[in-house]
């Protein structure tokens, strides 16, 4: 490497380190704030949301609005290697009545 190139790299090193060297408060990305309540949570989803009843949801966006609104009585669990479980959802138990 030639003398004037490892000036320059050696300069350049030398500024990025230094330029994250200082007594400045930081804001912003990093910083824990406590939440306030009130105010809006929006959710990034790939598809639009035409409906928000359970039982007409037609794609994976309208269901997972459905459910943040309405929770099943039990609920299926789908597991690795096609293994499903019936979970409880708001019902912990239940019986068959005969």
């Amino acid at each position: 490497m030639a003398p004037a190139a490892r000036a320059v790299s050696l300069l350049a090193v030398a500024a990025l380190i230094l330029g994250g060297c200082s007594d400045e408060e930081r804001t912003g990305v990093g910083r824990a704030v406590a939440p306030e309540p009130g105010g809006t949570l929006t959710i990034a989803v790939a598809d639009g949301i035409d409906t928000l009843d359970p039982l007409r949801v037609s794609n994976r966006s309208e269901r997972l609005a459905s459910r943040q609104i309405y929770e099943p009585l039990r609920t299926w669990q789908t597991g690795p290697f096609g293994n499903t479980k019936r979970r409880p959802g708001i019902a912990r138990s239940f019986r068959a009545n005969p």
